[in-house]
């Protein structure tokens, strides 16, 4: 049996690619016993169901970074990688 941290695994990578027989039907099993596994799996599938509709829309493409943002950030991050 499943615990939730392989659950919650499984079912992000069967959002990405066909499970095994064997894994898809623990995932069913641990879904159908744990109300907050199955949650989540709902709140994922939400997510990426409303990320492609963002992109799709085409609001994505108007989203860009300032030169001097982008600085920033770059700054920041070679400060932070500094030993």
């Amino acid at each position: 049996m499943l615990n939730c941290k392989q659950a919650s695994e499984l079912a992000s990578q069967a959002m990405d690619t066909a499970l095994p027989f064997g894994k898809r039907l623990s995932l069913k099993l641990h879904l159908m016993m744990c109300h907050g596994c199955s949650n989540f799996t709902h709140q994922m599938a939400f997510l990426r169901k409303a990320a492609k509709h963002w992109d799709d829309s085409g609001h994505a493409e108007s989203l860009h970074l300032s030169n001097e943002a982008r600085k920033r950030i770059q700054e920041a991050l070679k400060a932070e990688n500094k030993p």
